[in-house]
């Protein structure tokens, strides 16, 4: 079994930057956390995160279990995930669960929403902050994707309307929590799907 620390670190090393250089500069505690999006919530945004993520894993379990999803696509996520391997069984979903949401998500969240779709916003305003935000979140996923072009409908449809909505979920909580929520149960969905 294979840890993402590094993917981890080089996500949240910008946060941890900006963090200590704000300190110098003088910037409390709070208001860094506040403009890190490292703060609570209101419990709303967690059940929109966990209700969204949940009915597309449905979905997805839908399309997965009735063969509506393209063979490329299947054999693709087979080939490319860690845990194909794995039994399925709700004991490795919780697994899943959380390795990817301590060694991938948490980083991509402090980085895409708490450093990078922040700053934007507060920048450029939510609607041209959050496109911003959503477009790099894009880019930086296409080469998992470009491997095989049938999976190219997930980078050019999915994965901006997944970006687009944890900006959204960030700019109306304060938080990268309901974000972070919502990426991991849609990336532990994802990779359980895979498991033969």
């Amino acid at each position: 079994m294979q840890i993402k620390l590094p993917s981890f670190l080089f996500f949240a090393i910008p946060s941890l930057i900006y963090w200590l250089v704000m300190r110098r500069k003088g910037m409390g505690n709070q208001e860094i956390s506040r403009n890190l999006g490292l703060v609570g919530s209101s419990g709303k945004f967690y059940l929109y995160a966990a209700g969204v993520s949940i009915g597309l894993a449905v979905l997805s379990y839908a399309v997965n279990e009735f063969n509506l999803m393209p063979q490329e696509w299947r054999q693709f996520a087979q080939q490319n995930s860690q845990y194909a391997s794995w039994g399925k069984s709700v004991k490795s979903f919780l697994f899943i669960f959380l390795l990817e949401g301590m060694s991938v998500t948490l980083g991509e969240e402090l980085f895409f929403r708490g450093f990078l779709g922040s700053l934007l916003i507060r920048q450029l305003g939510y609607w041209k902050g959050n496109l911003v935000q959503t477009i790099i979140f894009t880019l930086v996923h296409i080469p998992v994707f470009m491997i095989n072009r049938s999976t190219w409908p997930l980078v050019f449809i999915g994965i901006p309307l997944i970006g687009w909505f944890m900006g959204f979920l960030l700019h109306k909580s304060g938080s990268i929590l309901p974000s972070w929520l919502f990426h991991t149960i849609s990336n532990a969905t994802t990779a359980f799907l895979a498991i033969r």
